[in-house]
Order: C-alpha cells, then structure tokens, then sequence
C-alpha cells in the first residue's frame, strides 16, 4: 500500500513523501538486520498515477529503499507497469 501514500486517495493528507517517510519510519521500528517484504509497483520511470498510485522507476526507488539492502526478488509476468510488483526481501542496514 506504501505505494498510495500522501496521494489523498483514501482521505490522507497529500504528502508527496510519504511513502518514504514511511520507509523511514519502519526502518526504524525493526531490529537490526530485521527483514521487511515489500512489493510496490516498479517501471522503467518515475510517476504519480494522479491520487492512484505511484509507479517506482530508477529514481525514486532507491530512495524508497535507502537503508535496506535487497535480498531477494521475485517478479511475476504482468501486463501493465502498475501490475509490475516484485516482492522484495529486504534486510535493514
């Protein structure tokens, strides 16, 4: 859902960092090399879809998983950018 957040789609206050601040805020919560599984919708480009949802391309994923190193990935075939959504193991660094 990390995807949809500060884009006030279900009542939340706009914040177009959010979803990182998010990241930011679990990081925080999890143990030393305590693990995280995420899958958020990744493209060749960064967009906001309008209130949608975002779509993680070169830029702004890294940013979303500063302070996690991947671990694993796994891809599914998908048809359309928002249906791209690896699911990431993620440790935090």
């Amino acid at each position: 859902a990390v995807e949809h957040f500060g884009l006030g789609r279900y009542g939340d206050p706009q914040n177009i960092d959010a979803d990182l601040e998010w990241m930011r805020t679990i990081r925080d919560c999890i143990a030393d090399k305590g693990r995280l599984i995420l899958g958020v919708p990744q493209s060749d480009q960064d967009k906001v879809a309008g209130c949608w949802h975002r779509l993680y391309g070169p830029n702004r994923l890294p940013r979303l998983l500063d302070g996690w190193k991947v671990m694993r990935s796994i891809s599914v075939p998908y048809k359309e950018d928002w249906q791209n959504q690896p699911v990431l193991t993620l440790e935090k660094i």
